[in-house]
C-alpha cells in the first residue's frame, strides 16, 4: 500500500518535573525539525506521581524563544476549568506566539478531579459537558462588546458574554481531543475536533477502529477526516539490544495494565474484573496504594512471546533503522498524520536520530 501523500508531522512533549530544564529542552526541539511541542496539562500524574508543571506558564516561555514550532497543551479537562477561561488562555498564548497555539482538550481523569474535590462525573455528563465546553468557546472566540454572545445548555450558560481578546488564528486555535477509549469521544472528533491526541499507543485493530468511527462523524457533519490530524503515540528505539526488548516488553505490560481492552486485539482472552478497571488510566488515583497495586498489576500479566512480538510490531517502532521507518510507515498507511515517538532510551542520540533519519524520510515523502 503507497504511503499517505498527507504532510506528516512529528510532535514531542516538553518533560518533568523542572520546569525550566523542560522548556529548556523542548525550545530545542524545533531545530531538531519536530513540528508541535507539547506540554502535559495535569495536576498530577500516573504512578509513581511526580511533581507536575504548569503547562501554560510552560508553553509561554518555550513560546519565547521559538518561531515556528506549534504549541499545545495535552490536554485540561472541563472540570477543571469554565470553558471561558479555556478560552481566553488559548487566545493569549496565541497572541503570544503569533498564532501558533493547538488547544488540548478532554473529558477527564480520576487523578485529576477526585482527589481535589471535583466530582466524577458518568461518562455521557462528562462527553455531555466537554462537547458544550468546545460550542461555548467557538461562542466566545468570535464575540465582541458590540456582538455579545448568549448560550444555555444543560451544563453552561452565557448572557451577553463576549471576550474582548479574539485569538490569532480563524477562527481560533485547532482542537485536539484527549481521548483513548469512549465511543462517543471518537464521535466528537469527527464532529467537532482538529486533531486527536491519544496518548497512548494503539494497537492496529483499536487504531482501525477508532478511525472507522472518526471517519463516519465527520463524514455525517459534513467534513472530512483528511481535516483531522491523526497523532499516534509510538514507543521507539534503533536497538536491537536484549536490554531495550526488556524495557519495552516492560512499557508493553504497562499500557496493558492501563488500557486492558487492547489484550483482545493481540489475542489473549483476559477477564477484566473491578479491581483491574480501577488500574485503567482514566480512574487510577495518584496514591502510593495505587502505585503499589499497579506495580503488582504489571508483574502478575504474563505475556506470551509472540504477544510481544505482536505487541511490539502493532504498537512501537523497535529494531533496525529501516525497521523502525517501517512501523512508522504502516501507520502511515492506517491514516497517522503526526507521530509523537517515545524514545525508549532518552538520550541525545535518540534524537539525533529522529532528527537526521525518521523525520527527514517522511518530510521528504510528504
Amino acid at each position: 500500500m503507497p504511503m499517505s501523500t498527507r504532510k506528516i508531522r512529528f510532535s514531542c512533549y516538553a518533560p518533568g518535573p523542572d520546569p525550566r530544564a523542560g522548556a529548556d529542552w523542548a525550545a530545542g526541539m524545533e531545530k531538531l525539525g519536530f513540528d508541535c511541542v507539547w506540554a502535559s496539562d495535569h495536576l498530577t500524574e500516573m504512578p509513581p506521581a511526580t511533581a507536575v508543571m504548569d503547562s501554560w506558564t510552560v508553553l509561554a516561555d518555550i513560546g519565547a524563544r521559538t518561531t515556528t514550532v506549534q504549541l499545545g497543551n495535552g490536554v485540561i479537562d472541563i472540570q477543571r476549568v469554565h470553558p471561558a477561561k479555556v478560552a481566553n488562555m488559548a487566545a493569549t498564548l496565541d497572541h503570544l506566539t503569533n498564532g501558533r497555539v493547538n488547544l488540548g482538550i478532554g473529558a477527564g481523569e480520576v487523578m485529576n478531579t477526585r482527589p481535589y474535590g471535583m466530582p466524577w462525573e458518568p461518562s455521557a455528563v462528562r462527553i455531555g459537558r466537554l462537547k458544550e465546553s468546545l460550542e461555548v468557546m467557538n461562542l466566545l472566540w468570535g464575540s465582541s462588546i458590540d456582538e455579545p454572545v448568549s448560550y444555555s445548555g444543560e451544563h453552561y450558560r452565557l448572557d451577553n458574554a463576549h471576550l474582548a481578546l479574539p485569538p490569532v488564528q480563524t477562527p481560533h486555535p485547532p482542537i485536539y481531543v484527549g481521548a483513548f477509549t469512549a465511543t462517543k469521544m471518537f464521535h466528537l472528533i469527527g464532529e467537532m475536533g482538529h486533531g486527536w491526541l491519544p496518548g497512548t499507543p494503539n494497537t492496529t485493530a483499536s487504531l482501525k477502529r477508532k478511525l472507522s468511527v472518526i471517519r463516519g462523524a465527520a463524514e455525517r457533519s459534513g467534513r472530512s477526516i483528511d481535516e483531522i490530524d491523526i497523532i499516534a503515540s509510538v514507543p521507539f528505539a534503533v536497538s536491537g539490544r536484549r536490554a531495550v526488548r526488556e524495557k519495552a516488553r516492560e512499557l508493553l505490560k504497562r499500557i496493558l495494565v492501563y488500557h486492558t481492552r487492547l489484550l483482545k486485539d493481540l489475542g489473549m482472552e483476559v477477564e477484566v474484573d473491578s479491581a483491574s478497571k480501577e488500574l485503567e488510566y482514566q480512574y487510577i488515583e495518584p496514591t502510593a496504594d495505587q502505585a503499589n497495586e499497579l506495580r503488582a498489576a504489571v508483574e502478575r500479566l504474563h505475556l506470551p512471546e509472540e504477544t510481544v512480538d505482536r505487541g511490539m510490531d502493532e504498537m512501537m517502532a523497535v529494531g533496525t533503522l529501516e525497521q523502525c521507518i517501517a512501523s512508522f510507515e504502516r501507520l502511515v498507511d492506517l491514516g497517522v498524520t503526526n507521530f509523537n515517538p517515545r524514545p525508549l532510551i532518552a538520550n541525545e542520540e535518540s534524537y539525533e536520530i529522529l532528527s537526521r533519519e525518521i523525520i527527514p524520510h517522511f518530510k521528504s515523502n510528504g
